[in-house]
């Protein structure tokens, strides 16, 4: 391996060490996470943060990337699971599509309910909340019928 290219893998470690450690503290202090916050908790200062992510919609974006990739992962075991109703839809057949979508927003759900501090914060970043009126609040709430946590 050239020496570049060791520079390049341990800087892509590094980095997904600081994201693992900036969603650790999403998770812990929600919404309100600041990047000073997430330098504390990987035990570096802010400027290096930045280093590593351009600015804070760097990485929010990481952070989105991180979200996205678990979501998709949570779809693709509902594929996995109806791959023979999914072979019947390709060969021109029927199926209960209702049942298999129902699947797909359990999936979507069950994540965010799992991970609310994490989705609340990527909806309070993207700006979302406010087109909403929610402000603070984030994202609405998955618990207890209650639609605006």
């Amino acid at each position: 391996m050239s020496g570049e290219s060791l520079r390049s893998e341990r800087v892509l470690q590094r980095r997904k060490e600081l994201l693992e450690a900036a969603i650790r503290t999403i998770r812990q202090k929600g919404i309100a996470t600041s990047m000073d916050d997430m330098a504390f908790e990987a035990g570096i200062t802010r400027p290096i943060l930045y280093r590593f992510f351009g600015d804070r919609r760097g990485l929010i974006a990481a952070v989105s990337e991180y979200f996205a990739t678990e979501l998709m992962d949570s779809f693709q075991a509902v594929m996995e699971k109806n791959e023979a109703a999914l072979e019947t839809i390709r060969s021109g057949g029927r199926v209960d599509v209702k049942a298999i979508s129902a699947e797909v927003i359990d999936a979507f759900l069950t994540l965010v309910e799992n991970d609310s501090q994490l989705y609340r914060f990527l909806v309070a970043s993207s700006g979302v909340a406010e087109d909403l009126g929610l402000g603070d609040q984030g994202a609405p709430s998955m618990s207890g019928g209650d639609m605006i946590g």
